[in-house]
């Protein structure tokens, strides 16, 4: 982040929020785009550009940052349905409670694995659908 950002994100309280703050100024990196940019069109051209392999790791560390956000979510939803059951589930896994309170805010490095959560929802009483529909 340069540093113009950094002192930008510390004054950005007072001055329009984080946005505001983050929001790029012509010269820093180049001029701004007179045009929007199509996101989707940007990042399709960039993975084509890609070599196999990269393209690969790339689309890897993806899934793995989604699953993890996803897994967050699910066990979020699935524990706001009984109470106690942070400490009920760590309990029944032999995790530590904080263990599966880092897992439930997104903050273990890769969340739980498929089993964790089949297992969870099962413990919990409940169906655990994932399901995969058209664009």
């Amino acid at each position: 982040m340069a540093q113009t950002q950094r002192a930008a994100l510390a004054e950005a309280p007072r001055n329009g929020g984080a946005s505001a703050a983050l929001r790029p100024e012509a010269g820093e990196d180049g001029p701004l785009p007179a045009e929007p940019v199509d996101i989707e069109a940007r990042i399709a051209e960039d993975l084509e550009a890609l070599s196999p392999r990269e393209r690969w790791a790339v689309l890897s560390d993806s899934a793995k940052e989604l699953s993890r956000i996803e897994a967050a979510r699910l066990m979020r939803e699935m524990l706001s349905r009984r109470p106690n059951s942070v400490n009920e589930l760590a309990e029944a896994f032999g995790f530590a409670p904080a263990t599966v309170s880092d897992i439930v805010r997104g903050k273990s490095k890769e969340g739980p694995k498929l089993w964790v959560l089949i297992a969870m929802a099962e413990l919990l009483g409940l169906e655990l659908d994932i399901s995969v529909r058209p664009r």
